[in-house]
């Protein structure tokens, strides 16, 4: 695996490479643990290039702040169909608390400052059958952290046993502990997958014994689950723990009362190997007691016959009569007086309407609680009906407003694809035409707002694609040299241009200036060729070309009037001129 930290303006992001093998469907393993310890400060730094430095090479320090240290995580799987079923687990070291969530709901975290730092652990349940793959993992972070350390989990130590009924339902109590420092997780499950247990985990040095039997201790960690249970990270080395489960006394498994045995397994994984004994201090108490028994009483046997014909004399019943009371040999009778046994009386009677009473309260209690559930239930059942036929009302009624917005919006639809087809092969007449059609067509304002973004979108489009093929077709017919242009070609041009006044831009204002003075420059040098000059007899002067360029400026001026073409005095009378020449 490979490990690389880099800090980018605001930004500190840590990243972590490794692998899993072959497994197989609902398997549950541990990908990796990281642990990791905040800043106790943040150092702010600012989102821009680093400043000049200052004079004599000092270097402008930005103060360390008290603020919150947030943490985002970002998994890559190799095979993405298993990201869903990958679970982060998040644990306070100090207070051993763990939040956990899927990898695709992560949220950022903010660690605060503590004592031992934070654990991260990532776990997966295989869905399907899994082949060989890689993993990546990058936590980001708006400052460096105070320390980042990653365990891959790759040393895997089994444990495995059979329950031995008793009458604390101990399934376990197992103490785990290895030489170097590590982090490890700690999974217990069983053959049954319906045993429901309660497990729980103590730091050996809390355990308390009293009267040389374990007394209820302090745990730091404890579940209830069903089948198996995970305990994400626990920090060996400095210390031992001790892992203690217990059957849920309601739910006894279905192995054991089918007269089935009941097995169970712990798996750690880690970085390196495990060792784990069982805690013997209860059994080396009741063999304690055993032995004491042995060495104080060798006629035990005498004695606890005498003991039970002791039991059997007292519970006999003579004809109806009461028991015979038998006392022991060293033993006298108590006598009670007359006084003492009428105050025993009464308080029998409190106590026995106390009882009572407690007794009718309760099954009162009892009714009104079943009464008030059963009242809570139909009012629940209420709303869930009517719900239900609010949501089929609202069903139905979406259901036609979809059906109303699709035939509306069906035209417009047809036509915007039809634009589109011909923006890729139509021509600019075509195109613009096409969509002064589809703004005809009418939509109500509330289904309109649906396709509004792609009405816009292919509206500009097409505009911006007529505004394409008009400047083509300018260019085209103004890169032949002046004398070769179809001048007639390019008027009928800007005339359709100028006609579409919504279609005119800046761009194509300025193509139809240019058309417009290199037509009348070319006009006028032909007119001024064509009459000669002034010495010149009439027999040379060209009025067939003079009358066909009259003719095109008089088709120019339908577009621009002259006054707009800004002619020179020269021109005008040049214009007055030729149109005496020939007698207009």
């Amino acid at each position: 695996w490979t490990s690389d930290e880099k800090v980018d303006y605001t930004v500190t992001s840590h990243v972590e490479q490794g692998s899993y093998g072959k497994h197989k469907a609902g398997e549950w393993i541990t990908l990796f643990n990281i642990q990791m310890e905040p800043p106790s400060k943040i150092t702010p730094k600012p989102y821009a290039l680093p400043s000049e430095p200052e004079p004599h090479g000092k270097s402008k320090k930005i103060p360390a702040i008290d603020g919150e240290f947030m943490v985002s995580t970002c998994i890559h799987m190799m095979d993405r169909s298993l990201e869903p079923y990958v679970i982060l687990h998040w644990i306070d070291n100090d207070t051993m608390q763990v939040q956990q969530n899927f990898l695709l709901d992560a949220a950022p975290r903010v660690l605060k400052p503590n004592k031992n730092g934070y654990s991260l652990t990532a776990s997966i349940r295989f869905p399907k059958d899994t082949g060989v793959g890689d993993w990546t993992i990058a936590t980001l972070s708006n400052s460096p952290f105070a320390s980042i350390q990653m365990s891959h989990m790759h040393e895997i130590t089994s444990f495995s046993g059979k329950y031995t009924p008793n009458h604390t339902l101990t399934v376990l109590r197992e103490v785990v502990s290895c030489k170097p420092v590590q982090p490890v997780t700690v999974k217990i499950s069983f053959n049954d997958p319906t045993t429901a247990f309660h497990a729980k985990i103590y730091p050996v040095e809390n355990v308390e014994i009293t009267k040389g039997l374990p007394a209820e201790s302090k745990h730091i960690s404890s579940m209830s689950r069903i089948g198996e249970c995970l305990f994400p990270s626990l920090i060996l080395g400095s210390n031992e723990y001790l892992v203690e489960c217990t059957l849920d006394p309601l739910n006894i498994p279905k192995v054991l009362q089918d007269g089935g045995d009941l097995e169970w397994k712990i798996t750690i994984s880690s970085d390196q190997s495990i060792v784990m004994r069982t805690d013997v201090t209860q059994q080396r108490y009741f063999e304690a007691v055993k032995n004491g028994w042995a060495q104080k009483s060798e006629n035990r046997a005498e004695e606890a016959e005498k003991s039970r014909k002791r039991y059997i004399e007292s519970k006999k019943n003579m004809n109806g009569l009461p028991r015979k009371i038998v006392l022991k040999e060293d033993e006298t009778p108590k006598l009670i007086d007359e006084e003492e046994r009428k105050k025993m009386r009464e308080q029998i009677e409190k106590v026995r309407d106390i009882a009572t009473n407690h007794h009718t309260a309760t099954k009162l209690w009892r009714q009104l609680e079943s009464k008030k559930q059963m009242d809570s239930c139909e009012t629940k059942i209420k709303e869930c009906k009517n719900w239900i036929d609010e949501t089929r009302e609202a069903n139905i009624k979406g259901r036609s407003e979809l059906q109303s917005l699709l035939q509306n919006l069906r035209p417009l639809m047809q036509h915007m694809k039809t634009l589109k087809k011909l923006m890729e092969d139509g021509d600019e007449n075509t195109i613009w035409n096409s969509k002064l059609e589809m703004e005809k067509i009418s939509v109500p304002e509330w289904q309109a707002e649906v396709p509004e973004w792609r009405y816009k979108v292919i509206k500009k489009c097409a505009e911006k694609r007529s505004s394409e093929l008009t400047v083509d077709k300018f260019i085209d017919m103004l890169s032949l040299p002046a004398k070769m242009r179809d001048h007639e070609a390019i008027i009928e041009h800007m005339k359709s241009v100028a006609e579409n006044k919504d279609s005119v831009n800046y761009l194509l204002q300025k193509w139809i200036d240019h058309s417009t003075s290199s037509t009348v420059k070319y006009l006028l040098e032909t007119i001024d060729l064509a009459m000669s000059d002034e010495e010149a007899d009439e027999s040379s002067v060209d009025k067939e070309k003079i009358e066909e360029m009259l003719c095109i400026f008089a088709k120019l001026e339908e577009i621009k009037p002259r006054e707009e073409l800004k002619l020179s005095k020269d021109d005008i009378d040049l214009l007055e001129d030729a149109k005496d020449l020939i007698g207009r």
